[in-house]
């Protein structure tokens, strides 16, 4: 399970959003078109001043991020 913190406001290929893995306390930016570029990262991303206009998604969670109804 994973959850997602933001988003980018875009939608199709431009889609972007932060995820946090609660297992591992890691972050990272996720595409659903780029599924296999993840990094993750151990500093909650979310606080980063790239992501401060990106809409706050409280959570939502996700079972996969290779999940085909993201």
């Amino acid at each position: 399970m994973f959850y997602l913190k933001r988003w980018n406001k875009q939608y199709g290929r431009q889609a972007r959003f932060v995820a946090f893995d609660p297992a591992t306390n890691k972050f990272t930016e996720y595409s659903p078109y780029h599924t296999n570029d993840v990094t993750w990262v151990s500093n909650d991303i979310t606080s980063n001043p790239i992501y401060a206009d990106w809409e706050d998604w409280h959570d939502e969670p996700i079972v996969a991020l290779n999940d085909p109804t993201m």
